[in-house]
């Protein structure tokens, strides 16, 4: 019985241990909007550029 409880009190230290070092490097949000040209990320234009290529349709060089 004794160890038992050992056991249950060991898990539940750990548990809150891990649950506080888990909340304190929380990841604050971004504010992100549109503008129909580029994305504005926290109040900063970000131009994407972004591409695709059909293998099957390029021609063999």
């Amino acid at each position: 019985m004794e160890r038992e409880m050992r056991r249950r009190r060991w898990l539940l230290w750990l548990t809150m241990a891990m649950a506080v070092a888990g909340s304190s490097g929380a990841v604050r949000g971004a504010e992100v909007t549109y503008d129909g040209r580029s994305l504005i990320i926290d109040r900063q234009r970000k131009i994407l550029f972004s591409g695709s290529i059909h293998y099957p349709r390029s021609t063999p060089q």
